[in-house]
């Protein structure tokens, strides 16, 4: 697939295109395939991010390196951390490095590791184990306006596809800080930032509560893969503090215990 874009109304679109094949595919213009680049590239690293944050994964990918399983681990979560703060070309130059080969189809998207970048990546030597990491994660494609969008399951296993709700994460985002400003001494009281924001007190605290939301959901928000019903008006009401009853309340797949 080879990188392109339109222009509509000052505002570019970027995708990634195939060669027309003579049968033709699911999701094509004129016979080739073409498929929004924040779609493919958004699962592309989410399957990395996935493999990385996996332990399990990572070391049967990796085999055997004896007593540094846990630096490969900590090496990796880093990785994964500085990713949020790299600028676009950073990430692009980060995955062209470590990427090998991705395969699409309308069914999977296969990515095939470079093995040696990867160890490299990790602090590790070169090791018996020859070949690519192939990485494989289950596909769709969804139609939406004129066009398809292609699908990868978000955390939650959810088909729905990544939709970053501005409002929630704005939530999110205010809850954070007035928690912090708080905590840092910088607002003295809750009525403080109410003043400051011209917004009542009961207003800044139903958006304190949530800076004790459970990690994944707060990730989860933040990628855009919390639950279609999920709004704000539903994130702001009256939470617990316990964090697999949050999952519970606010519709997020509640994984039962294995004893």
């Amino acid at each position: 697939m080879v990188p392109t874009h339109t222009q509509r109304s000052k505002r570019r679109y970027r995708y990634y295109v195939t060669v027309p094949s003579s049968e033709g595919q699911e999701g094509s213009s004129k016979g080739g395939l073409r498929l929004p680049a924040h779609d493919l590239e958004e699962g592309v690293w989410g399957r990395l991010r996935e493999f990385l944050s996996s332990p399990t994964q990572l070391l049967n990918a990796l085999g055997e390196i004896g007593s540094r399983q846990s630096q490969v681990i900590q090496t990796a979560a880093r990785a994964i951390k500085d990713w949020d703060g790299w600028s676009a070309s950073d990430r692009r130059g980060w995955l062209k490095g470590l990427l090998q080969q991705v395969v699409v189809s309308p069914t999977s998207l296969t990515l095939h590791l470079n093995r040696t970048a990867l160890q490299t990546l990790l602090g590790l030597s070169e090791s018996e184990m020859e070949g690519p990491i192939t990485l494989e994660t289950e596909t769709r494609f969804k139609r939406g306006g004129r066009g398809l969008r292609y699908v990868i399951p978000g955390p939650q296993g959810s088909w729905g596809g990544a939709h970053r709700d501005k409002p929630l994460i704005q939530a999110v985002a205010r809850g954070t800080l007035w928690y912090d400003l708080l905590i840092s001494g910088q607002a003295r009281s809750r009525d403080e930032i109410a003043r400051t924001n011209r917004i009542s007190g009961q207003h800044v605290a139903r958006h304190l509560q949530l800076a004790w939301l459970a990690p994944d959901i707060v990730e989860a928000i933040l990628d855009g893969h919390q639950p279609k019903q999920l709004t704000v008006k539903r994130l702001l009401a009256k939470l617990p503090m316990d964090w697999a009853e949050q999952r519970k309340v606010l519709g997020f797949e509640v994984k039962s215990a294995r004893i």
